[in-house]
């Protein structure tokens, strides 16, 4: 029978214990746990590659905001008044440099706060109860479950003592789910497998014995991360920004539409109303605001790691 981690929990424990190649009473050895992790790999959810500066830097400028300063600079540079472009673009450029730094800093910040959540779990191995680190647990490991404690890979419970879990993370629900070991059959719904625990869940009470089915990506959770990766949130703030943006520059033109008709109704030079009326769009636009909004949300990561 070919092993599904997927359909552990229709398996009884003499089922499933010669499908994981482990041993009940004294668990994996030292050795094979170590050659299972090196063909494995860690328990860990993979992470999306970190942005290099150079894009961070490039992505200051994507903001509506930018993209109106950049236009009002080249209608002054292509009028003649270069000195006047370059101070607008140098401001702009300092601003993205600025931008650059803090999420710089964001990102060794957010790195940081990591080292904090790492965490270790009792283990059988060699018939003995060792603590390893849930990174290094592969399928086959037997683990002990005592209240208080996170689970850091999906498992199937060999024995269950008024084992109480959390499973808000996977189903939604906060009150706490009590486990057994006995085996079910046919398909059942996540939220319906008694007999399993599920990485990232936590024991709220009780004790249990559990033997690791699934690690890093081919857990529950790491299937939800499968299907967050094709899609992509926008934050509320993000929204908001932009439609503030889109308001100004909405107002910005108008207005500059209408004095720019009235200038010529009036009789003033063509060059004269361009200048002018540039000059009026760059004020009225807040090219400070995307530097500032990021100082901000990096002034608030800082504060979290602090904490």
């Amino acid at each position: 029978m070919q092993y599904n981690s997927k359909l552990a929990y229709q398996l009884s424990m003499d089922e499933l214990i010669p499908a994981l190649n482990s041993n009940l009473d004294a668990g994996l050895s030292v050795q094979s746990a170590a050659e299972r992790l090196k063909a494995e790999g860690q328990n860990v959810l993979p992470e999306a590659p970190t942005d290099s500066l150079w894009w961070v830097f490039l992505r200051q400028f994507k903001n509506p905001l930018i993209y109106i300063l950049l236009c009002a600079a080249t209608i002054i540079f292509v009028i003649g008044l270069s000195l006047d472009a370059f101070i607008i673009g140098g401001i702009l450029f300092f601003n993205a440099i600025i931008g650059t730094i803090q999420e710089g800093r964001t990102q060794n910040i957010l790195a940081s706060l990591k080292k904090f959540v790492m965490s270790d779990s009792v283990v059988l191995r060699d018939g003995k109860h060792v603590v390893v680190q849930d990174k290094d647990l592969v399928m086959g490991d037997i683990i002990i479950l005592q209240e208080g404690s996170k689970v850091p890979a999906d498992a199937r419970l060999i024995s269950a003592n008024n084992l109480v879990v959390n499973e808000s993370i996977l189903t939604g629900e906060s009150a706490g789910v009590l486990k057994d070991a006995e085996k079910l059959s046919g398909t059942v719904p996540v939220a319906d497998q008694k007999n399993m625990i599920f990485k990232g869940t936590f024991v709220i009470s009780g004790f249990g014995k559990a033997i690791v089915t699934a690690t890093g990506i081919d857990t529950e959770v790491g299937s939800i991360q499968k299907t967050l990766k094709e899609i992509h949130p926008e934050m509320p703030i993000q929204k908001d920004l932009e439609q503030l943006s889109r308001w100004i520059l909405i107002f910005v033109l108008i207005f500059c539409v209408v004095l720019f008709f009235i200038g010529l109704f009036t009789g003033k030079p063509f060059r004269e109303l361009l200048v002018m009326l540039t000059a009026l769009f760059i004020c009225v636009i807040p090219e400070g605001l995307p530097v500032v909004l990021t100082l901000v949300l990096v002034s608030g990561a800082y504060r979290m790691a602090r904490k």
